[in-house]
């Protein structure tokens, strides 16, 4: 705010805010972390390297990292590349976009909160041996998941063009983000089925699977969908985020079915 509005930077003040906000976040933590004060403590002994557990967490980390690079950020950008080349600039699409995520983020940013305890305590339960209470702790994450992620996709459906107003006064671009809204507000039980249940298979070690279940979902049905409904049938917008949400509950079942 200070950047933005005190120092008249506009979005690039937004950005050196952000940039700030990280750096003091990772000062904080590593602060908290050399003072042991929360339980773990970071000693500079343990930091050599140690091959044997490198490997492990490669053999890990690396099916995930390809899953964020190509499955999440490489489609994301795509898809942003296919909405910019709906209209001229003066359309407002990627605007209009780029606020239907924002809100959606309302949502799902919850659901990754629940994903990533659904994690946690796959890890915990199944190294002290016990897959029942894993699987009974990931099942109690996905339901409080669904639930108030069912819940805001019903308000998205009732009241869509309310929540663009948070962000936008611009008549123009309310009216272009609302419909998608109230699309993405069809799927968010599927949405949190695919969060809860995608962690909870990290937090077990089956990131090979998450990767390729990833990539099969947006590579068949993400990019080339919102290419075809969006730019070659002309559906616009609405033909993209149907696209979107189709490869959401794919993914929901997929991983549920796992």
């Amino acid at each position: 705010y200070a950047a933005t509005h005190l120092g008249g930077h506009g979005v690039a003040g937004i950005a050196a805010g952000t940039a700030l906000a990280w750096l003091l976040g990772a000062i904080i933590v590593l602060t908290v972390l050399s003072r042991g004060t929360e339980g773990i403590k970071l000693r500079l002994i343990r930091l050599r390297p140690h091959w044997h557990t490198m490997k492990r967490i490669i053999r890990i980390g690396l099916p995930n990292l390809l899953e964020m690079v190509g499955g999440t950020w490489l489609a994301t950008f795509i898809v942003l590349m296919i909405v910019g080349r709906l209209a001229d600039d003066s359309s407002g699409f990627v605007g209009s976009h780029m606020i239907a995520v924002r809100v959606e983020s309302l949502s799902f940013q919850p659901g990754f909160a629940l994903g990533v305890a659904a994690s946690t305590l796959a890890g915990q339960y199944l190294g002290l041996g016990d897959p029942a209470r894993a699987k009974r702790a990931i099942g109690l994450c996905w339901a409080v998941a669904a639930t108030l992620m069912g819940v805001m996709g019903l308000l998205f459906i009732l009241w869509p063009a309310a929540f663009a107003r948070i962000i936008t006064d611009s008549p123009q671009l309310i009216e272009q983000s609302a419909p998608l809204i109230s699309i993405c507000g069809f799927v968010q039980i599927p949405f949190a089925s695919y969060i809860v249940f995608s962690f909870a298979l990290r937090g077990a070690g089956d990131t090979r699977t998450t990767m390729k279940l990833t990539y099969l979902s947006v590579f068949s049905i993400r990019v080339p969908g919102a290419y075809v409904l969006g730019k070659v049938l002309g559906y616009g917008l609405p033909g993209v985020w149907i696209a979107l949400c189709t490869d959401l509950t794919v993914k929901g079942l997929l991983f549920a079915g796992r």
